[in-house]
């Protein structure tokens, strides 16, 4: 019933789900829903861009309401020019076309595409300084 207090505070889900598995001798698939490490993680182009303008988009809840550590994007083969823009200006970059991050972006989703995993955003930024190098 809406506003009877159970006493479960939702903060420490995600803390009491692994306690629950470690306990067990189990884990806690990556996508779980809600307590799963990378649940709050995005990588599509389409779910990055909608996420920058409101993050309701594809989460119903801050990852920090239920003991996560929010949100993060992922940059991968299905990222988009919105996540190499977004992973850049965290590394203090703003780029200044179009044409860069989709050179980056082509680059990005090579090397995506022949390993297992996430590229770095550090290795975005040495992508974009090499790039930087050759113009100059």
């Amino acid at each position: 019933t809406a506003g009877v207090d159970c006493g479960v505070n939702p903060r420490h889900l995600t803390d009491l789900c692994r306690l629950v598995a470690a306990a067990a001798g189990e884990y806690i698939p990556p996508r779980k829903p809600i307590v799963g490490r990378a649940v709050f993680e995005h990588e599509s182009g389409v779910h990055v861009h909608a996420m920058q303008r409101d993050r309701r988009s594809y989460e119903p809840f801050p990852a920090e309401e239920v003991g996560g550590s929010g949100s993060r994007f992922v940059l991968g083969k299905h990222s988009g020019t919105a996540a190499v823009r977004c992973a850049l200006a965290e590394r203090g970059i703003q780029l200044a076309d179009d044409g860069t991050a989709e050179r980056l972006l082509g680059q990005l989703r090579r090397v995506a595409a022949t390993r297992r995993g996430p590229v770095s955003p550090s290795q975005l930024e040495t992508w974009w300084r090499e790039s930087a190098e050759e113009r100059s």
